[in-house]
């Protein structure tokens, strides 16, 4: 048997096709990885609007700030000494909650009224 039996012949343009057909398989599965981080993002933003809706909607109903187990127990969710854990799409999230309106002291016990939730918009991504 001759060597040029086992050699690999690959036309320039059959190297091209494989070039653009790796390309093109690329090309459709980065925007795919990009859209899976973008939802877990989606996830935090609608956890934390369910979270404040939920204790606007509680301090209409008490006429007074909610504890952190009240607007746990509003939420059906897991209430922590410095925010509410919430189950959303099988992510936990924890939401900072805050005794002023100005969100700069955090809770520090179960029966600590919160007056805001979540992030201070300073500390949100652009």
């Amino acid at each position: 048997m001759t060597t040029e039996y086992f050699k690999l012949r690959v036309k320039p343009v059959e190297l091209l096709l494989i070039m653009a057909l790796l390309g093109f398989i690329g090309s459709m599965a980065i925007p795919g990885f990009k859209a899976s981080n973008l939802s877990s993002e989606d996830i935090i933003s609608n956890t934390i609007n369910t979270i404040r809706t939920t204790h606007a909607n509680t301090i209409e109903s008490y006429q007074r700030f909610p504890t952190v187990a009240e607007l746990a127990t509003s939420l059906k969710s897991k209430s922590r000494d410095t925010g509410i854990e919430y189950l959303s799409f099988g992510k936990s999230i924890i939401v900072p909650t805050y005794t002023d309106a100005a969100c700069s002291q955090p809770t520090t016990s179960l029966a600590d009224e919160v007056a805001c939730v979540g992030i201070r918009s300073e500390y949100l991504a652009p």
